[in-house]
């Protein structure tokens, strides 16, 4: 900063909120017509940045894989990923086939114990009428006919 400088933002700092008022609007009114806006102090210009670079320190990255051998690559894991996902479509139609067995077996068993109920239930049902038949007098002719029978084969065989 030079002294000219230092006594300009001297005088700037003793203003009154009044001159100070006046000389921004002075300012505002001369940048306007200008088309120039003044840059404030202690901010760095964007044109600064621009011829500056930017270094970050770091090494320069270079691929130590050449161009072809990185394709093949690539391709080999697009086919070995293709494979899992024909793996994994066997994998689920073995599943849905030992799903669909696995239903069939169940649907037999229910039907094999559909059978047992029905034939017990028929067994139930011709053992009650029997019984009643028995209770009215309505077999007692064969049960005579059959005590008969084996009345006969007991005295051929003394």
């Amino acid at each position: 900063m030079t002294p000219a400088e230092r006594k300009l933002q001297l005088d700037e700092d003793n203003l009154t909120l009044a001159e100070r008022h006046a000389l921004l609007q002075q300012e505002k009114t001369s940048c306007r017509s200008q088309g120039v806006w003044p840059q404030p102090q202690g901010l760095i210009r964007t044109n600064d940045l621009l011829n500056t670079q930017f270094d970050s320190h770091q090494p320069k990255r270079t691929s130590g894989i050449d161009h072809n051998k990185r394709e093949v690559m690539l391709a080999n894991w697009r086919e070995s990923l293709q494979q899992d996902l024909g793996f994994e479509n066997k994998r689920r139609e073995t599943e849905m086939s030992v799903q669909d067995r696995r239903n069939v077996m169940i649907a037999q068993r229910r039907q094999a114990q559909t059978m047992q109920n029905h034939q017990a239930a028929v067994r139930e049902h011709m053992d009650t009428v029997f019984d009643t038949a028995m209770r009215r007098g309505e077999l007692l002719d064969l049960h005579k006919e059959a005590i008969r029978k084996m009345q006969a084969a007991a005295n051929q065989k003394a």
